[in-house]
């Protein structure tokens, strides 16, 4: 059976859920790059009362000290106090940036509250992911 693009790519939860109350800032976990080729990080909103006015990209060497924004890496808009159900993507190709490690970082400006989730997908990976395990899943279907 052949792969689809997608069963390529491994799938992570950049952080397991976003609830972020009256100016508070949440910072992702680290996702390690290591031999893959570009990725993405998807902000779901599932309900919101506050307004966003932070979600990017910062990267690390060492995926624990020394986070550093990276340059454009944010969404050309932000979700409002009536944003909800939306999507929001930062899509990186990994030639453009210096860092091992990536996370996101989410700011709502003290007007309410934000709930939601971040996924992480990575792609052209220098090995094909063979088992659910190696594309971040606890099981899958393939048809």
């Amino acid at each position: 059976m052949s792969h689809t693009v997608l069963q390529n790519c491994k799938w992570l939860q950049a952080d397991a859920a976003v609830v972020s109350a009256n100016n508070t800032t949440v910072n992702g976990d680290a996702i390690d790059t290591l031999g893959w080729g570009e990725g993405a990080f998807i902000l779901k909103v599932y309900g919101t009362t506050g307004v966003v006015t932070v979600f990017k990209i910062q990267g690390s060497h060492n995926g624990s000290t020394g986070w550093t924004d990276i340059t454009g890496a944010e969404p050309s808009a932000l979700p409002g106090a009536t944003d909800d159900n939306k999507n929001y993507g930062v899509f990186l190709d990994f030639k453009n940036v210096s860092y091992r490690y990536l996370r996101f970082v989410l700011t709502e400006n003290n007007t309410g509250t934000i709930a939601g989730e971040v996924t992480a997908v990575l792609a052209r990976g220098n090995e094909l992911p063979s088992t659910d395990a190696e594309r971040g899943l606890a099981a899958s279907a393939i048809v």
